[in-house]
């Protein structure tokens, strides 16, 4: 009898994980009703980045700052495949840089912008191989 309950229990559990994965994984579908290629887990500007991680994450710098960092940490990456991430000065694009993921649990990966002192509003975006953005992170130069 123990032997059964323990049995049922472990079951329970199993189920119950299996069930949560499928929730995490379920609405997570594009228009096209494809499931997309990996998630963002973290994407961040820093001042500065220390052993590969983002130091200095805030929203606003000074026109002193000579650059800053856009960090991206993406997870869930299904296969092998490219981002784009697309500088942004006062609502228009000045540069872009593509970047590769690799198929896995988790990849990071960066790109620095060299301000030379532009004052405005910046933002980069995060396109997916397609073009389409997946994130958003802006933030502002005075």
């Amino acid at each position: 009898m123990k032997k059964a309950s323990v049995l049922v229990l472990a079951l329970f559990f199993i189920l119950a994980a299996a069930s949560a994965i499928q929730a995490e994984t379920q609405g997570t579908e594009d228009a096209q009703g494809t499931a997309p290629l990996f998630k963002v887990n973290q994407m961040v500007i820093a001042g500065s980045l220390e052993n590969k991680r983002p130091v200095g994450i805030v929203n606003v710098f000074s026109s002193s700052t000579e650059k800053v960092h856009c960090y991206v940490e993406a997870t869930h990456i299904t296969e092998d495949t490219n981002i784009t991430l697309v500088w942004h000065r006062n609502n228009r694009a000045i540069s872009r840089i593509t970047l590769p993921l690799k198929k896995g649990l988790i990849w990071r990966t960066n790109a620095y912008k060299s301000l030379l002192g532009a004052k405005g509003d910046w933002k980069v975006d995060l396109q997916d191989a397609d073009g389409k953005v997946v994130k958003t992170v802006g933030f502002i130069v005075e």
